[in-house]
This record gives structure tokens, C-alpha cells and sequence, in this order.
């Protein structure tokens, strides 16, 4: 997998910054242990094609049968939230190679973006917006918020605009659903969940992963894919003061690193051993697709299928019938993170597990279910509340 992440000059990106730095929401600024980890960590290429997406389709098979089926084909379980996550990759991807620069005699050549400290535009040539930035001359670049803020952007959601775009603002759930309901595009369903300290083992392409700082408050962002079976990270990293040759160095600027593993490691400074990380205190956030209550769901295969099912506001028992059929499967209940019903193991055959269900701010269940044999199917049902 792969993390996405942090920064045409125009009037109104001036605006936006200015905004940023009133508000006191300043371009985040990484300690010097930040900036060294991120600067150790090599970039690596990445196949857009052979990205895998949350349903184990890879972006190539996943535009081919999009294309073949339309958008009423049933090439996914959740089909609108995978094609915005494969719009989201794409996106991605297409910023971090992005080539279109106007080199003209005396510029600072690029053949790729650099680190730029506060910067969210990346298709004209500026000075880092940020104040104390070390760049005295005009770059392209981004900084990690605005690497994931033009993502979103270039995959037609509008997470309102530049100006708000700084990764504590980025993590906050309700207003990304808020900005993908109110695209263009049919959200009604998609619920965006902060997973909290998710194994990373359960990551998916599409997740935005983001670290905190002493007091609480996001200091680095990105976007998660993973690629040949394989977790990157795409994040744009790079120094405050640093010059303009040092943030365009090989390690700096939007880039894609294979070290989201070590990424959740202690830092250096917190003691133990190496290898060190940069940084313990991290979050995912998801962008996923409720299912509503009463609709059948029925798939399988070798894995652990997790799908959200909306219950709605009214409290009461939920029944959840299912059929494993032959070959057994596991099915366990959470809600709000916490375990509310199990089959306890994998079992054959039909049955069903219930719980007692009191609204408390989310309004939604997930549903994981556990193939262990390659081959297996099952259905289920998540009854609304009564």
C-alpha cells in the first residue's frame, strides 16, 4: 500500500493561505525527527494499473469492466465508493507523476513536483506560501494536506477549498462525507468512519492515514494503496527552511515510500530499540458505503469481507439471518468498534446472532465476515431494528 500526502499561483491561492495562516491552521511544520525519518525513507515507483482496490479488483480490471458494464453494472458490492476510490488512486498517481512544467531560462528546472511549505497548487510555478519557508525562488510543489486536498479535488469531490485544506482539517469525517454527498456524484449511502489505530494489516487503497502531535492535532496525512500485494506510502515530505534544491531532492516532494509498516513505529526520541518510526499516534480514516437494513447480502471467497449496514436512529434487537451453506464461514458483529454478536467460530448451514441495539451517535453496524477455505460462499441479512 501506499501513502498519499502533504502541499497556479493565482490571487485566490494567495487568499486560501493567507486564511490558512489567520486561522492559525499553519502549513504543518514536522520536527527535525520527523523530517529525517520521511527523508530516510526511499521513494519507489508504482504501477497505477496494478493498484488493488477494496472489492480485489486492480485499477486495470476494475476501469476495463467499468467500462464494459456502465454504471448500473454490477461490477462491485459497494460499486460507487470503489469507483471513487479508484478515482481517488488514479488521482493520485497522475499528481505524483505529473510532468507539465515551464522550465524557461533562469527558473528552477523540474522534471518532477518538489516540497513546497503551504502550498496547494501545484500546476504553477511560486514561492512556498508558508512564512519561514527556506525556497527564495518559484517551484512547483506541494505540501502533504495539499498533496491529499488536490487528490480529492482531481477525483470531482470538493472538499471545500485551498484555504481549509491542512491535515487536521483532512481527518475530520463529517466534512469529508459532508463534500462527497454534495459532489456530483451519488453518495447517498457513503459513510466516512475513523478507524482509529487500525491494524495495518486491514488497510485498504482509498484509506487516509494521518499522525498527531504531542497536543493532539494532525501534523502528517496521506492516502493508503496498496499495489501487488504490497503497502506503500504516497506522502509529499520536506523541510520548512530547507532550500529549493534540498526540497526538490529525490526523497522530497509528493512521492510514494514503502515504509508504512515502520510509519507506526515509536520514534527515536520515545526510546527502545530500532527500528524507529515517526510515530505511534496515527489514525485511518475510511471512505465506505452503508448497505441499508433488510437487504439480502450475499458473496464469499478465501478473506475477511467487511461491508457497514445502516440501522438507522430507532433503538430495538437486531436479528442478522444468515446461510453459510457447506463450507463454514465466521460472521461477527461490531458496533462502534465494539463486538455485539458472533457466531463465535465458523459454523455451516443457515442461523442467525442478534443484539440489542441503542443508538449512540453512529447509526451503522459492520458486518465482518470470515471465509477460511478459498471457494466458500454465504448470505445475510441484517434485520432493521424492532
Amino acid at each position: 500500500m501506499s501513502i498519499f500526502s502533504c502541499t497556479k499561483e493565482t490571487k485566490e491561492n494567495t487568499i486560501f493561505t493567507n486564511n490558512i495562516l489567520a486561522s492559525g491552521l499553519n502549513p504543518e511544520a514536522l520536527s527535525e525527527e520527523g523530517l529525517k525519518f520521511w527523508e530516510e525513507s526511499p521513494s519507489v515507483k508504482v504501477n497505477p494499473d496494478l493498484i488493488e482496490l477494496p472489492n480485489g479488483y486492480t485499477l486495470r480490471e476494475f476501469d476495463s469492466l467499468y467500462n464494459l458494464l456502465g454504471k448500473s453494472g454490477d461490477y462491485s458490492s459497494q460499486k460507487k465508493r470503489v469507483k471513487l476510490v479508484a478515482d481517488l488512486s488514479r488521482a493520485a498517481s497522475e499528481i505524483i507523476n505529473y510532468s507539465n512544467f515551464n522550465n524557461y531560462a533562469g527558473a528552477f528546472s523540474q522534471t518532477r513536483l518538489a516540497y513546497s511549505w503551504g502550498s496547494k497548487n501545484y500546476q504553477v510555478r511560486q514561492n512556498p506560501p508558508g512564512e519561514g519557508a527556506g525556497c527564495s525562488s518559484p517551484i512547483y510543489g506541494l505540501d502533504c494536506s495539499g498533496f491529499v486536498w488536490n487528490v480529492f479535488t482531481k477525483a470531482g469531490i470538493n472538499i471545500i477549498n485551498a484555504g481549509w485544506a491542512s491535515a487536521e482539517n483532512l481527518r475530520q469525517i463529517n466534512k469529508i462525507e459532508a463534500a462527497i454527498k454534495k459532489s456530483n456524484r451519488d453518495f447517498e449511502n457513503v459513510k466516512v468512519i475513523d478507524k482509529g489505530k487500525l491494524d495495518l494489516a486491514q488497510a485498504q487503497t482509498g484509506d487516509i492515514i494521518y499522525w498527531l502531535n504531542s497536543n493532539g492535532v494532525a501534523e502528517h496525512i496521506g492516502i493508503i494503496v496498496k499495489e501487488a500485494g504490497v503497502f506503500k506510502v504516497a506522502q509529499s515530505n520536506g523541510g520548512q527552511t530547507a532550500t529549493c534544491s534540498q526540497n526538490y531532492a529525490s526523497t522530497k516532494g509528493p512521492r510514494y515510500t514503502s515504509n508504512l509498516a515502520n510509519s507506526i513505529l515509536p520514534s527515536k526520541s520515545a526510546g527502545g530499540p530500532a527500528p524507529w518510526g515517526f510515530g505511534t499516534e496515527y489514525g485511518i480514516v475510511r471512505i465506505d458505503e452503508t448497505s441499508p437494513c433488510n437487504k439480502q447480502t450475499v458473496s464469499g471467497g478465501l478473506g475477511v469481507t467487511r461491508t457497514p449496514h445502516k440501522l438507522g436512529f430507532d433503538d430495538g434487537k437486531v436479528i442478522i439471518e444468515y446461510d453459510m451453506y457447506p463450507i463454514p464461514d465466521q460472521i461477527d458483529v461490531y458496533y462502534k468498534g465494539v463486538l455485539v454478536a458472533s457466531s463465535n467460530t465458523a459454523v455451516s448451514g443457515p442461523g442467525q446472532v442478534s443484539f440489542n441495539y441503542v443508538y449512540n451517535k453512529e447509526d451503522f453496524v459492520e458486518v465482518v465476515m470470515t471465509g477460511l477455505i478459498s471457494g466458500t460462499a454465504w448470505e445475510y441479512t441484517v434485520n432493521c431494528p424492532q
